[in-house]
C-alpha cells in the first residue's frame, strides 16, 4: 500500500498526467493539475495487495506495554462489527477509517476480548465481552474517532466508496473529499 501518496510521485508527472496508486482498501487514478495537486476518485472495487512497506505487528511485548497504560472506559455507541458498514462488496466505511484514522488497523482477540489496534501509534480500543463498554488507551482515543466518523458517514447517506477521493498537494498534505470536494476530511479527524 502506498499511503500516504509520496510527493515524489507527483513530481514525475506533468499536468494532465495520471498517477495510479494503491490506497487503503482500494486504488485511485489521480490526475495531476497545473497547480501541482493530484486528485481522483476511489475505484468502486475493493483491492487487497501485499504491502509495499512492512507493517509493524502487534507483538506480545508491544501489547503488554500498551495494556499497562491507563485506560479511558465508557459505554460504546456502536459495536466493533460496525467497521464492516457498507457491506462486503465495497466496505465504504472501512475506506474512511483506513484513510483518516489508521491505514493499517488490526482487529484481534486477546484473553477472549476483541481489540482494534492502530499499528502506527499503538492507540487501541478493547471491547470487554458482554459489557457494552469500550476501553481506550494510547496517544489517541481510537474508538472515539471511529464512532464520530461513522456518525458523519451515516449523515452523508451513507455514500459508496467511489464517491470518495483523495487530493494530494505538492507539500504532501492529503485531503479526502466526497463528491468532488463538497465535503472534505483530513487524516486524524
Amino acid at each position: 500500500m502506498a499511503w500516504p501518496i509520496l510527493t515524489a510521485r507527483l513530481e514525475q508527472v506533468r499536468p494532465g498526467g495520471r498517477i495510479v496508486s494503491v490506497v487503503p482498501d482500494g486504488c485511485v487514478a489521480l490526475e495531476w493539475r497545473e497547480d501541482g495537486t493530484a486528485s481522483g476518485h476511489y475505484d468502486p472495487e475493493t483491492y487487497r495487495f501485499i504491502p509495499i512497506q512492512p507493517r509493524p505487528d502487534a507483538d506480545p511485548e508491544r501489547i503488554a506495554a500498551a495494556f499497562a497504560q491507563a485506560t479511558a472506559d465508557r459505554a460504546y455507541a456502536y459495536p466493533l462489527s460496525m467497521l464492516a458498514a457498507g457491506g462486503n462488496a465495497e466496505w465504504s466505511f472501512h475506506v474512511l477509517v483506513r484513510a483518516l484514522v489508521s491505514p493499517a488497523p488490526k482487529v484481534f482477540e486477546h484473553a477472549d476480548d476483541p481489540y482494534l489496534w492502530s499499528l502506527e501509534d499503538d492507540s487501541w480500543a478493547r471491547y470487554p465481552s458482554g459489557t457494552g463498554r469500550v476501553q481506550q488507551a494510547g496517544p489517541r482515543r481510537l474508538w472515539d474517532l471511529v464512532e464520530s466518523l461513522f456518525e458523519c458517514w451515516c449523515r452523508l447517506g451513507p455514500p459508496a466508496r467511489e464517491r470518495f477521493g483523495p487530493t494530494v498537494t505538492p507539500t504532501g498534505e492529503h485531503t479526502l473529499w466526497l463528491d468532488r470536494g463538497a465535503t472534505r476530511f483530513r487524516p486524524g479527524t
